[in-house]
């Protein structure tokens, strides 16, 4: 079957992504020098760039780095969410864009994405995070740059994830040993599913 123009620009998209955020990776090896590049830096930057192809493909949300909060009770935060998607205005913001930090009501949130630079096993700190945010929001998703492993080991993730409270898990790329080198598979049906399911957000 002929790949339609949308499926070619969103292949591009993603070599690209891949592309630029494996540079990061370089910068956070000791072979570079040390001090290494901080991995809060890294998945800050992580992050960054993926509000910016949710903000190419939402219609109605809008998305931020930020918290949630209670209105019932005015005074309860969520845990910070790397990206919060939600209607209307926030009730508090502080920044820019690649900056900004904001604070918007549980009834506004649609949805939290929880991302990561890289992911091998679900630990106790992501089967935790679920628990606190579905009392704020109704959605949450999983959104890692890469894993590490098999093919079958994504699926033991999404499963482990699913089972934690994640609605849906997504994973730019895996890397994976062979004969002593490393490499990489990009994921191109996930991440178009991914992009499909932003836009349809209702």
């Amino acid at each position: 079957m002929t790949k339609s123009r949308i499926q070619i620009s969103l292949s591009y998209d993603l070599r690209a992504l891949v592309e630029e955020l494996e540079g990061l990776w370089c910068l956070s090896s000791p072979s570079f020098g040390v001090p290494t590049l901080h991995d809060f830096v890294r998945g800050l930057i992580f992050s960054e760039r993926m509000l910016q192809v949710i903000d190419k493909n939402l219609n109605r949300y809008n998305a931020d780095w930020g918290q949630i909060v209670d209105e019932r009770t005015g005074n309860y935060l969520s845990k910070e969410c790397d990206i919060i998607i939600y209607r209307g205005n926030p009730i508090r913001e502080w920044g820019k864009k690649a900056m900004k930090f904001v604070v918007v009501e549980s009834s506004a949130a649609k949805l939290v994405i929880q991302c990561s630079t890289s992911v091998t096993t679900v630990s106790k700190e992501h089967k935790d995070y679920p628990k606190d945010l579905k009392k704020f929001v109704p959605k949450i998703w999983y959104l890692a740059e890469c894993y590490w492993g098999s093919k079958r080991q994504s699926n033991v993730i999404r499963r482990e994830l699913k089972k934690a409270g994640y609605d849906n898990f997504f994973c730019l790329y895996r890397k994976y040993e062979r004969q002593g080198e490393m490499h990489k598979e990009l994921n191109y049906d996930r991440w178009n599913e991914f992009i499909k399911s932003i836009r349809n957000l209702k």
